[in-house]
C-alpha cells in the first residue's frame, strides 16, 4: 500500500510504523519490518509507534476509553502544520481521538473485507475458514470510539476462488486495495461527499466478526470436522501459522501442503479395498504405499501431500508412511 501511494498519491508523505525487533527465538539482531525497510530505502521519514498501552476499556454507550497508546500524542508541528489526512493500514493500534482530529481531514482505514463483515484482526483467514465466495475492500474513515466501524468511502467486492488460500488471497485483496486507497486520497473531496454509513447487517443477518487466530483455531479435530471444512480451515492459515493435529495424542503434526481428492483420486488411491476406510481422525494409505489420506468426520478425506512431525522437518507423505504407517497394526490416529 504504502508503494501505491508513494507512486500514485500527491504531496509528502511520512511513516509511522513500529521499530525493528528481534525475529525468533533466537535472534540477537533487531530486524526492521518490511514497511520500515521499504520507507527506509525510499528515503522516506520514519517515525517510531508508540509502545501499546493496556488495552482499551469500555466505557458508557459501548465506546472505548481513550488513549489505547502510551506517551504518544499528536505534535502540532508534526501533524496539522504539515499533512491533510492520516493512512491506516494493519497499523494494530486504537487512535485516539485527538490524533485522528490533528489530520484537517481525519484519517482513513484500507479494511480487507466488505464491511461491516468481519470485523476485527483476521477478516481474510475468517474468510477462507468459513468457506465464503465472496469477500472484497473497504476504504473506511477511522472512527475514535470503535475499531472497523467507520463510514464507507469505497467499497468493492472479489471472488472468492475455490483454490484460494490465504497467501493467494491476501496478495489480490492488497493489490486491489492499494489501488482503491489511491484513487481515494487522490480525488478526496468527492470520495468524502459520497461516503455512507456501516449498515447493521450483511445480507440480511448480523454480520461476523474476525478475531485474532488462537492456538484452538489453529488446532483440528478430523474426528468433529468435515473434510471440507479442514480444507477451508488449511486455506485461511495457509502461510499463516497453519493447522495441526495431535499424532496419537502426543506429538504436533503441522499440515504442510494438503487438498481435497477427486472422487476418481480416491477410487485408484485406494484400488477398492474395502478395509481402507477406518474411523475418523485415523489415517489412510493409498494402495502402492505413497498416497496419505485422512479420514474426517463425514466421512470424506483429505489428502495430506507434505507434513511436519513436532521436531522434525518438513517431510512427503511417502516419508510418514514408511515412519509411522508400515508394520503391523500400524494405523496412526489424529486427533484435536
Amino acid at each position: 500500500a504504502l508503494r501505491g501511494l508513494l507512486r500514485g498519491a500527491p504531496g509528502t508523505i511520512e511513516v509511522v510504523c513500529p521499530p525493528p525487533a528481534r525475529v525468533g527465538r533466537r535472534a540477537r539482531e533487531l530486524t526492521p519490518g518490511p514497511v520500515r525497510a521499504f520507507a527506509a530505502a525510499e528515503g522516506i521519514r520514519i517515525h517510531d509507534a508508540p509502545p501499546r498501552g493496556p488495552p482499551p476499556r469500555r466505557v458508557a454507550g459501548g465506546g472505548l476509553e481513550e488513549p489505547s497508546v502510551l506517551g504518544w500524542s499528536p505534535a502540532p508541528e508534526l501533524i496539522a502544520d504539515r499533512f491533510d489526512l492520516g493512512v491506516v493500514v494493519s497499523f494494530g493500534y486504537f487512535l485516539p481521538r485527538a490524533i485522528i482530529e490533528a489530520f484537517p481531514r481525519g484519517a482513513i482505514n484500507l479494511h480487507p473485507s466488505l464491511l461491516p463483515q468481519y470485523r476485527g484482526a483476521a477478516p481474510i483467514q475468517r474468510s477462507l475458514i468459513n468457506g465464503d465466495k465472496e469477500t472484497g475492500v473497504s476504504v473506511i474513515a477511522v472512527d475514535p470510539i470503535k475499531f472497523d466501524s467507520g463510514d464507507v468511502l469505497r467499497q468493492v467486492s472479489e471472488r472468492i476462488d475455490p483454490l484460494d488460500t490465504y497467501s493467494s488471497l491476501s496478495e489480490r485483496l492488497l493489490a486491489r486495495g492499494t489501488e482503491e486507497l489511491v484513487d481515494v486520497v487522490a480525488n478526496f473531496e468527492s470520495a468524502w461527499a459520497a461516503r455512507t454509513p456501516q449498515q447493521s447487517q450483511f445480507h440480511g443477518a448480523a454480520p461476523r466478526r474476525a478475531p485474532k487466530i488462537s492456538v484452538k483455531t489453529q488446532t483440528i479435530d478430523p474426528a468433529k470436522l468435515t473434510a471440507e471444512a479442514v480444507w477451508n480451515r488449511w486455506r485461511g492459515l495457509e502461510g499463516n501459522g497453519g493447522i495441526f493435529a495431535l499424532l496419537n495424542g502426543k506429538k504436533r503434526v503441522l499440515f504442510e501442503q494438503v487438498s481435497l481428492p477427486s472422487d476418481d483420486a480416491v477410487r485408484a488411491a485406494l484400488a477398492g479395498d474395502p478395509k481402507a476406510l477406518p474411523e475418523p481422525g485415523q489415517l489412510v494409505v493409498g494402495h502402492g504405499g505413497s498416497d496419505l489420506f485422512l479420514r474426517c468426520s463425514d466421512g470424506g478425506l483429505l489428502q495430506l501431500h507434505q507434513v511436519k512431525v513436532e521436531g522434525k522437518s518438513v517431510q512427503p507423505a511417502s516419508a510418514f508412511v514408511n515412519g509411522y504407517c508400515k508394520g503391523s497394526g500400524a494405523r496412526p490416529v489424529f486427533s484435536g
